[in-house]
């Protein structure tokens, strides 16, 4: 059941993201460059996409997989590890809004 409840706010982060991208967008980009057009909310998620691509990935060491196999050698620390995926995909989603809401004081103020 948490795994679903995992997946389903994985989804609304990445359409969140893709909202506040193109909020931010039209408030900052297009009235910067008056050229560009504004952007529709999955343009803004593949644009988001593109740029995670463009960041440097951080392989799995040694360390991280030793840690992995120990925590996954315990049965009961699953329901733990799905509590802790919901708790960080909440706090997500209210870093989001907290970046939308400092935004909007930004754009209030051009």
């Amino acid at each position: 059941m948490l795994t679903i409840v995992n997946v389903v706010l994985s989804v609304w982060n990445t359409i969140l993201r893709g909202l506040v991208l193109k909020i931010f967008w039209t408030w900052f980009i297009v009235n910067l460059f008056a050229g560009l057009a504004p952007i529709s909310v999955l343009e803004a998620i593949g644009l988001s996409y593109f740029a995670a691509l463009l960041m440097p990935f951080k392989g799995i060491t040694e360390e991280d997989w030793d840690k992995h196999v120990a925590r996954a050698e315990k049965k009961d620390n699953d329901i733990k590890k799905s509590l802790l995926g919901l708790l960080s995909g909440f706090s997500y989603s209210l870093s989001l809004a907290i970046f939308l809401g400092v935004g909007w004081m930004i754009h209030c103020f051009m």
